[in-house]
């Protein structure tokens, strides 16, 4: 077959309507997974922790040692206030600027300095290069990435801890980054105190002096504009304008309301709506017209009944009508021309009244101008004075603090040996390892299965290949072969093991060619494959003994003529086959061999053939076939894969059904959906699909819905 025709049908194939569309994996897929490759997963886990754990054992042991510091933040500098809520935050601040202090470099270059740390070898190698000043800088470094001081918690504590691979060391050089950091804080706070102090010190006479101008300038001003008594002199200016304000507030809300009430009057003048109209229904002249009006509007509608629209008394009636709605709306006017002289006479005592609130105001703005100016300058000689106080105090504090030294922070245990080395640590090594293996034992398996091509169950080949699983053929492995007592052959072992599940998966492939459905006895089956050593042979063989052993008659064709694997049945040496047969130069009962199951004989090759001659495409072929179907009541043919030798494909069509044999887990799915859709083209009766060689123990490999998923459930009922 070339490799035209392999793409064809497995392009074919793939667009099949049976096959099923790709999915998601199900929780019982990925469990299955998982089962089916749980030695590679515990494997690389079992690796990985290990590779984990070596190495706890060769990476060279550190130790930690940690000396506790307390740090007071409520000691702060003589010119801050009371805070309030605030206070809080100022402490957290000034905790967070000592932890900057203490992860200086000024304070690791003092360690360093101190505990000679630039000859140690452990940060100073030997063969390190560089200036003096620049091997300065990496120990410098090098102790600094070994050192660790953080707060603990939200509390004033600060643990400062330092690695090295010499316990005492560590605890050493941690105790001297406390106490180094204790030196520096009162050493940065002495110098932030004496630089105020000495900045408050040149700057409290300018301060005394611009004290004294402002209190100058405000009593000079007050003398000149004659302010001792201006207080009082505008407190009646002062009630007036308070008085006229109030009148013309009432005023103007009186204008508001008459404006108001015309507005209203207006649009319901307009609006032809006279009865909304303010003051209308207090009137009582329109009142009088509208009994008039309702008494003759009552008369009207009498008339109009009794006379209609046309009689002398329906239209006086309606004159009368029209007339009292006049005088009604005349009335009406009247009313809304008496509400727009109202509101031009607010208008005018609303003007009257803010001209006077206006004369009064402006007199008063004369008055108390100067008062204010005066008032400004007696605050600027108050302000000037307050911080000319204030500063005299901060003064007087930073003149007492430069001569106090004592530390905000308090060593409240020194660092000890550590009996324990910190890193690394093996435990958690282990337990990282292990997790590790698990993620790449995990990802090891998604590989191997996305890798893997072969068809793990009955579902898988169904769907795939589009044909029914007729049975899931168990694997037989050797020392259950050699437990038999037969000779290491499956074929052998379903004669020593009739019973046995092995022999039941072959009475269902029997079972389900009678159940087949086809309209013509299935008397010549072919068994075939997509490639090479996919155990159809073997198969082949048992099938046709179980056949034997249940009383039918059966012949066994070897068809494949390059390979012929059948010789060695029967027994004895044997000078004529299936070829002599087919040329003519022996005949049929001549090459028949019995075999050792009774009703079952063997038509085999006497030696492997490479020939051009199409043997099975001849007459003599279909002659022989005819013959083994009347004497025999099965043929079966043990035909070459199909992807390898085209005579599968004659064989195939010329039987009544084909038993395609497929290696459980191996055969590749493209291989044999290529190959079933090459029988089919052809016109051959796929029958269904024999998983040969199945792994029962491998329950992660096969589906809930094949019945070898539950062999342990049943396999009482074999004889193993």
């Amino acid at each position: 077959m070339n490799t035209a025709d392999f793409n064809s049908a497995s392009g074919a194939r793939g667009n099949n309507a049976r096959g099923a569309p790709d999915k998601a994996l199900s929780l019982s897929e990925l469990i299955g997974m998982f089962r089916r490759r749980l030695r590679l997963f515990l494997s690389i886990v079992i690796a990985v922790t290990a590779i984990a754990v070596v190495v706890t054992f060769v990476i060279p042991p550190r130790f930690t040692a940690t000396a506790t510091v307390k740090v007071d933040p409520s000691a702060r500098s003589f010119i801050d206030k009371d805070q309030g809520s605030s206070g809080d935050i100022l402490a957290s601040a000034r905790l967070d600027t000592e932890l900057r202090i203490a992860k200086s470099r000024k304070v690791a270059v003092a360690v360093v300095e101190q505990m000679k740390l630039a000859d140690d070898p452990e940060y100073a190698p030997k063969d390190a290069k560089g200036t003096p000043a620049e091997r300065q800088q990496s120990v410098v470094d090098a102790v600094m990435n070994a050192s660790d001081i953080q707060r603990d918690g939200l509390t004033y504590v600060v643990n400062f801890s330092f690695t090295s691979k010499n316990p005492e060391k560590a605890a050493l050089i941690a105790n001297a980054f406390a106490q180094e950091y204790i030196a520096e804080s009162v050493r940065v706070r002495l110098a932030g105190v004496q630089a105020q102090a000495q900045a408050l010190s040149s700057g409290l006479d300018n301060l005394g002096k611009e004290a004294s101008q402002a209190a100058a300038a405000a009593a000079e001003f007050r003398a000149r504009n004659g302010l001792v008594d201006a207080m009082n002199q505008s407190t009646a200016v002062q009630q007036q304008a308070s008085s006229l304000a109030v009148s013309l507030s009432g005023a103007q809300s009186d204008l508001a309301r008459s404006q108001s009430e015309l507005q209203q009057a207006e649009a319901q003048m307009a609006a032809n709506n006279i009865e909304a109209i303010p003051g209308v229904l207090d009137s009582p002249v329109i009142q009088d017209y509208r009994r008039q009006r309702t008494e003759v509007a009552r008369i009207h509608a009498e008339n109009a009944s009794k006379y209609g629209p046309r009689h002398p008394e329906f239209i006086k009636s309606q004159q009368q009508l029209a007339t009292l709605d006049r005088q009604i709306r005349e009335e009406a006017g009247q009313i809304v021309r008496s509400l727009r002289a109202q509101v031009r006479s607010d208008q005018e005592r609303v003007r009257s009244m803010q001209g006077n609130l206006a004369r009064t105001q402006g007199q008063l703005a004369a008055n108390n101008s100067a008062e204010v100016q005066a008032q400004s300058l007696d605050r600027n000689a108050e302000a000037a004075s307050e911080i000319y106080r204030e500063f005299q105090k901060a003064q007087q504090s930073a003149s007492q603090q430069t001569n106090l030294n004592a530390p905000q922070a308090i060593i409240v245990s020194q660092a000890v040996a550590p009996l324990s080395a910190s890193f690394p640590n093996k435990p958690l090594f282990a337990l990282l390892g292990g997790f590790m293996g698990v993620v790449l034992g995990a990802a090891a398996i998604f590989i191997a299965d996305a890798l893997a091509t072969g068809i793990l169950n009955a579902k898988e080949a169904e769907d795939l290949l589009g044909a029914p699983v007729m049975a899931s053929v168990p694997l037989l492995s050797p020392p259950l072969l050699r437990k038999a007592g037969r000779g290491a052959s499956p074929d052998n072992y379903v004669i020593a093991k009739p019973m046995s599940a092995y022999a039941e998966a072959l009475r269902s492939v029997k079972s389900a060619l009678v159940l087949s459905g086809v309209d013509r006895p299935v008397k010549t089956i072919a068994f075939t494959s997509a490639l090479p050593g996919e155990g159809k042979t073997a198969t082949c063989i048992s099938f046709a003994r179980v056949l034997g052993m249940g009383g039918a008659k059966v012949v066994l064709i070897d068809g494949d003529l390059r390979r012929g694997s059948m010789s060695r049945l029967g027994g004895g040496d044997r000078a004529v086959g299936l070829m002599e047969v087919l040329n003519g130069s022996a005949s049929l009962d001549q090459a028949l061999v019995k075999d050792e199951v009774e009703g079952v004989q063997i038509l085999s090759l006497v030696r492997a053939s490479f020939t051009p001659r199409d043997l099975f495409g001849s007459e003599a072929i279909e002659r022989l076939f005819a013959e083994l179907r009347e004497r025999f009541d099965y043929v079966i043919i043990d035909s070459p894969p199909v992807l390898a030798v085209n005579d599968a494909r004659t064989l195939a069509k010329m039987a009544d059904a084909v038993v395609f044999v497929c290696r459980w887990a191996k055969t590749p799915r493209a291989a044999a959906s290529s190959a079933i859709n090459l029988l089919e083209r052809d016109g051959a009766l796929v029958a269904g699909v024999a998983l040969s060689m199945v792994d029962f123990s491998a329950k992660g490999a096969l589906a809930g819905t094949d019945p070898s998923y539950y062999y342990s459930s049943y396999r009482r009922y074999y004889q193993e």
